[in-house]
């Protein structure tokens, strides 16, 4: 799967997309809140003291 993956805006979302934007298809939960996590392998202090935060997630349509 790592090898298809296509650097551009797709979507999280529940419902699949057509079959040319699936290999980027984040499968999310139909109706309910959707959580996402940042997983840093050896961060920098910003990151651990809380100093630097990813940019605000936005709804797009």
């Amino acid at each position: 799967m790592g090898k298809a993956l296509k650097h551009n805006s797709d979507g999280v979302q529940a419902d699949a997309p057509p079959a040319a934007q699936r290999d980027n298809w984040l499968p999310a939960p139909k109706g309910s809140d959707f959580t996402l996590y940042v997983r840093a392998y050896w961060p920098k202090a910003a990151l651990v003291d809380g100093t630097w935060m990813p940019p605000a997630v936005q709804r797009v349509s």
